[in-house]
């Protein structure tokens, strides 16, 4: 039996269509060791009654009864290791309207930095991202999340650019 086949997987979301096409999805893949559930309540409680954390997780952002955000705050309590895929259309930046719409790269770019805990963004959209006015909110969301919230500058900032004093 090979390790993906054997590898523990939870799926989480209320759109049971979704379930279905994301379990026919991995057992395409080779996986056969996956638990799907349509609240957060019984992913929790099954997790709890295993005493086993799934290796991956898969993640609705919006849920009734407990969100993904709910969800993920009660993973980390956990201290949950191991990998988690988004698979809302959805995400928390673009639900508390701090990115427009046309925005959502930018909005996904900011979450894969924090998810990954990378210290330092550097970025060139000064519209989206490493705006004075947008920032703030940035780090709002980030913080109420409990997630560390990541250097966001230009390059020229990070060094230290000044053209004015420069001889």
């Amino acid at each position: 039996m090979t390790a993906k086949m054997t590898t523990p997987i939870l799926v989480l979301d209320d759109d049971c269509f979704m379930l279905r096409l994301l379990e026919e999805l991995l057992s395409g893949l080779g996986y056969a060791n996956i638990a799907c559930y349509t609240n957060g309540h019984e992913a929790l409680y099954a997790m709890q009654a295993d005493d086993t954390m799934p290796h991956i997780i898969l993640l609705d952002i919006n849920m009734p009864c407990m969100d993904g955000i709910e969800f993920v705050r009660h993973l980390t309590a956990r201290n949950y290791q191991g990998s988690l895929i988004l698979v809302s259309g959805e995400d928390e930046i673009m639900l508390r309207a701090i990115l427009p719409p046309k925005a959502r790269t930018d909005a996904l770019h900011i979450a894969a930095v924090a998810h990954h805990r990378v210290q330092y963004l550097l970025t060139w959209n000064c519209r989206h991202i490493a705006n004075g006015r947008i920032l703030p909110r940035i780090h709002g969301v980030l913080g109420d999340l409990g997630i560390p919230v990541p250097i966001i500058c230009t390059p020229e900032e990070m060094v230290n650019y000044d053209p004015e004093t420069i001889d």
